[in-house]
Parts: C-alpha cells; structure tokens; sequence
C-alpha cells in the first residue's frame, strides 16, 4: 500500500509559462527560488520534451540595456548564432527562435 505521506515529486514540465510557437515552449527553471525569479526570471526552452535552450534575465548584464541571454544547447560545424542579449524577453525569444529553426533545417535527423 503507497505510504499517503509520501508526495510524489513535481516535474519542472509542469510549470510551463508561454508557447510562442507550435512547438517552443518557455518552462520555469526550477532551480531558481521563486523569490529570485522574480527579480531575474530563469526559463529552460523545449521543443516538444527536448530541452533545447535557455532565456533568463542577467543579474549584472555587460550591457545593462541588453539585460536578457539566449542561448542554444547546440553544437557542431556550420551552426547559426548560438547565443546572444536583447533588451526584452520577447526580443530573445524571437532570437532564439530564428537561431533555432536554422539548426533545425541544418540538422541530418536521427541516424
């Protein structure tokens, strides 16, 4: 008999925030405490259940004007901008989503 005390744990799938496209989808990280993603918000970026990427606002950005990172977990010859900052999270997410439908189009699929 399951022991009713016992929980099971929360998967970070289940925070998901925003879809912006038919396939992206803007998932909390959930290593960030609430309180801390308020002030610089940390997101992990999946296409279907593939985690591909990452957005989050920088404590002490270079470029205070450009306060938002991008990047994508690719790697390999011929690859597009792979990181990058913007000024807004809509910005970044419009980056990282032309970045990442250029990998895709380079991409040989599974073997």
């Amino acid at each position: 008999m399951p022991d009713a005390s016992r929980k099971e744990p929360e998967t970070w799938l289940l925070v998901e925030q925003d879809i912006w496209d038919m396939s992206l989808s803007l998932c909390k990280n959930p290593g960030v405490s609430a309180s801390r993603h308020l002030r610089f918000p940390s997101y992990f970026i999946l296409d279907g259940k593939l985690r591909i990427g990452r957005i989050y606002k920088e404590e002490t950005p270079t470029h205070p004007e450009l306060p938002w990172f991008w990047s994508l977990m690719v790697r390999g010859k011929g690859q597009p901008k792979i990181h990058g900052h913007d000024a807004t999270l809509t910005k970044a997410k419009a980056q990282f989503e032309a970045s990442w439908r250029v990998c895709k189009r380079r991409s040989p699929g599974p073997p």
